[in-house]
């Protein structure tokens, strides 16, 4: 399910909303369910960051558009991130792998 999907190399994606918009991602989510996620991933208002598996901050929501942490052949895990026009992928503590864009 969609809980898996989010969920690898011990990092959860998640989204921070503001608050003044979280009615209008509410609303959005449960009328276009899944759809509605993918909608998010494009708005300018809502930032990424990633959580550990009991919910604490590994890495702060700072970034415009983020994918799940995949593991690659080596077993090495890196997520697609991106901020502005820039997009890179990052490890598990955050920070920005070498040849990445």
């Amino acid at each position: 399910g969609l809980m898996g999907e989010l969920f690898s190399c011990h990092r959860m994606l998640v989204g921070y909303v503001p608050p003044e918009r979280r009615a209008e991602v509410l609303q959005l989510l449960e009328h276009h369910g899944i759809k509605g996620y993918f909608q998010l991933q494009r708005s300018e208002w809502i930032k990424f960051g990633f959580v550990d598996a009991n919910g604490l901050e590994v890495i702060p929501a700072k970034f415009d558009s983020a994918r799940p942490f995949r593991p690659d052949r080596s077993g090495e895990c890196a997520a697609e991130v991106s901020v502005g026009l820039k997009f890179y992928k990052i490890g598990i503590d955050g920070t920005e792998l070498a040849n990445s864009q």
